[in-house]
C-alpha cells in the first residue's frame, strides 16, 4: 500500500469510570470513512483526504474507559474512491489495518493516564485489528 500521510487525530470525548470490581461489557466497535474537502492541505491530484472515525471501549474490574477517535488522513485517490463505492473490500481491509493503530494510539494513551485514578501503575490497553470480519456498508459511507 503506498504511504498514507496523518494530518491530524483527536479524541472527540473520552469517558472514564471506575467500575469497583465489576466488568463492564464492551460494545462493538465500529469505523467509518467520509473524504474531506481540505483545499489547504495542496493535495496532488492522485491523492484524497479522508477521515476516519471510531468508537472504542476498554474495561477492567477497576474501571472503564470509552472514546470517539477521529483522524484525517492523506491517501491515494484510487483507493479512496475504491473504499467509498463500496465495491472494494480489500482496499478497505487494507486501510483498516493502517489507519486503527493510529486512531487507537491516542484512545490507549488516555486510557494509560486515567487509568492511575484506579490503580497504582497506568494501565495500558493492548488491541488487536482485525479486519477479516469487515463489510461495507455502503449507507454509512460518506
Amino acid at each position: 500500500m503506498k504511504k498514507i500521510k496523518t494530518i491530524q487525530v483527536l479524541l472527540n470525548n473520552f469517558k472514564f469510570e471506575k467500575t469497583n470490581n465489576r466488568l463492564k461489557s464492551q460494545n462493538d466497535q465500529s469505523l467509518s470513512f467520509s473524504k474531506v474537502d481540505a483545499p489547504q492541505l495542496n493535495l496532488d491530484k492522485n491523492e484524497t483526504a479522508m477521515a476516519a472515525n471510531t468508537e472504542l471501549a476498554f474495561s477492567t474490574n477497576k474501571f472503564s474507559t470509552t472514546g470517539n477517535v477521529t483522524g484525517i488522513f492523506i491517501v491515494s485517490k484510487k483507493k479512496a474512491d475504491a473504499i467509498v463505492s463500496g465495491n472494494d473490500l480489500d482496499a478497505a481491509k487494507e486501510l483498516t489495518s493502517t489507519i486503527v493503530p493510529i486512531l487507537m494510539s491516542k484512545f490507549r494513551l488516555y486510557t494509560a493516564m486515567f487509568s492511575t485514578e484506579a490503580n497504582t501503575y497506568p494501565i495500558i490497553p493492548e488491541f488487536k485489528v482485525n479486519a477479516n470480519g469487515l463489510q461495507l456498508d455502503k449507507k454509512n459511507i460518506n
